[in-house]
């Protein structure tokens, strides 16, 4: 987490993309900063502010992304994938990141260790459609014996779709650990 002595206003007189491209480094780049971020008429109705600094203030931190797209059985009566889909593409992209670094789900069985979801916080941005590819985008910190994944999911035009903060902490042989293994894995150590 970025912080800073002093978060600049935003004058609602000016367009607030460049402003926030100037000064994003300036700005506390937090999950409460994210929800209390003003939104102004500069931004309606395509652009809200705070999607926007958190596109820019996550984007050099990604350690990994892949593609999904959007299937028939995901989508309800209203042609929109149903909010509970995200859980798959997140803990999708989640496994495919385990086995880009080696250390799979079935590895960390072997050896007794059962990485499983505390907490999950998801705010919808931008809904996907049926036939919709998207990018599913991540990066990890760790908080003593908490790993938070970063997730967010990009539709094609690179609108954020959802963000969220997925909390996990590691059970090994059935006791809560540090989690050392697991944070050797992702070099996080």
């Amino acid at each position: 987490v970025v912080y800073a002595k002093a978060t600049p206003a935003i004058p609602t007189s000016i367009n607030c993309k460049p402003f926030i491209m100037q000064n994003y480094g300036k700005i506390l780049a937090d999950c409460s900063t994210f929800r209390n971020f003003t939104m102004h008429s500069c931004c309606q109705p395509h652009e809200r502010c705070h999607d926007q600094l958190l596109f820019m203030t996550k984007e050099q931190n990604y350690i990994f992304e892949m593609p999904l797209k959007v299937r028939d059985y995901e989508v309800d009566s209203q042609g929109i994938v149903n909010n509970a889909n995200y859980l798959h593409y997140l803990e999708h992209t989640r496994h495919e990141f385990c086995e880009k670094k080696g250390f799979t789900f079935r590895d960390m069985q072997k050896e007794g260790i059962d990485p499983v979801v505390s907490r999950i916080e998801i705010d919808y941005h931008t809904p996907l459609r049926l036939g919709q590819t998207m990018t599913s985008k991540l990066w990890i910190e760790r908080r003593g014996a908490r790993f938070i994944f970063h997730q967010d999911i990009f539709t094609e035009d690179e609108s954020i779709a959802i963000s969220a903060l997925v909390t996990i902490v590691s059970i090994e042989n059935g006791k809560l650990s540090r989690g050392e293994t697991i944070a050797k894995a992702f070099g996080l150590t």
